[in-house]
């Protein structure tokens, strides 16, 4: 603990830019895609931890809860889940004073808040699960789609930003993000447009989840991992009670 708050943990936030990858999961890049020079682009130093930062729930996931939200706001239950999922987010992005209330609080100076992202992501789940058979206006469409435009947007303007530091494969990178943010954003939109649609709302979000974490945890062949060696042949060949202590 002693450690910990040596580390000023409870001072630990994340960039205001980060807030893009609610809906651009891999907009900065992930420990398998992407580059430095990326992550830079979006306040994130060589240290930041991807798990920790990824609160993405699935863009069609967001629309519904953002839904249920603004159709179920008078409802004890969704007033609750949405000031939770508030809560959860700006203690992520640091905003004050929770930094301050971290730092006071006996035993949370030790937390790194940034991990309270898990709070919004469960909020948000439930409060989308919520949505499922709510009706979307135009107007709610109409806002939503501007809200997924200026997320574009501004990604956009970041790369264009780190644009001279990337190679062909990280600009490359870049683009795919940008069209997988607007077909999936074109399709949330599709499915909140029309009731008899929504049916189709679990697997599109399960499809866009596997897209944002394919390749998250690589695989390696087993002969890396476990290599045949002389001294490894002679302990499988004499097997017995023991147990072999390596030494260096």
């Amino acid at each position: 603990a002693a450690a910990s708050q040596g580390l000023a943990r409870w001072a630990t936030r994340l960039s205001p830019w980060a807030v893009l990858h609610l809906i651009m999961p891999l907009a900065s890049g992930s420990p398998t895609h992407g580059a430095e020079v990326l992550a830079a682009a979006f306040g994130l130093g060589p240290q930041s931890n991807f798990l920790e930062r990824a609160g993405w729930i699935g863009i069609v996931p967001l629309a519904l809860a953002a839904l249920a939200a603004v159709r179920r706001r008078r409802e004890p239950a969704v007033l609750f889940l949405a000031g939770l999922a508030l809560f959860g987010l700006a203690a992520a992005l640091g905003a004050p004073p929770l930094a301050w209330v971290w730092k006071v609080l006996p035993g949370f100076s030790a937390v790194n808040p940034t991990r309270l992202l898990l709070v919004f992501a469960f909020a948000s789940s439930v409060l989308a699960g919520l949505a499922a058979d709510e009706e979307a206006g135009p107007g709610f469409l109409l806002a939503a789609g501007s809200v997924l435009l200026t997320a574009l947007i501004a990604c956009a303007w970041r790369y264009a930003q780190a644009w001279e530091g990337l190679t062909a494969m990280e600009r490359g990178f870049a683009v795919g993000q940008c069209a997988a943010a607007l077909g999936e954003g074109g399709i949330a939109l599709a499915l909140l447009s029309r009731a008899p649609w929504r049916r189709w709302a679990p697997p599109a979000a399960a499809l866009f989840l596997l897209r944002a974490g394919w390749g998250l945890n690589p695989s390696a062949v087993g002969a890396t991992l476990y290599p045949r060696t002389p001294g490894l042949a002679r302990l499988a060949y004499e097997q017995g009670e023991g147990r072999v202590f390596a030494l260096g």
